[in-house]
């Protein structure tokens, strides 16, 4: 099966970013959180709301900021503790 031009070049461009791509090792860890479970998607949409406002310019350093303090305050310093204690009972890692 020969691929179309644009899976080709799709696959090109995954090829040439794989040397630049960050993994996120808690993704296995998010999977299995109960605080994930209960405040992920609210959690995941402040933060690319807050990413999409500042490449657009809409907020500056210090909304960026604001909107890291929201991401805590509302479940994100339990999401940490969390994802912190799964991998510290992974006896697979």
């Amino acid at each position: 099966i020969e691929m179309a031009e644009s899976m080709k070049a799709q696959q090109a461009a995954y090829e040439n970013n794989e040397k630049y791509a960050v993994m996120n090792p808690a993704l296995g860890y998010l999977a299995n959180s109960e605080v994930n479970a209960e405040v992920g998607a609210d959690l995941k949409q402040i933060l690319e709301d807050a990413r999409t406002q500042y490449i657009c310019g809409q907020i500056d350093d210090a909304g960026f900021q604001t909107a890291a303090k929201q991401w805590t305050d509302r479940g994100g310093d339990r999401l940490i503790e969390d994802v912190n204690r799964l991998y510290q009972e992974d006896k697979a890692k």
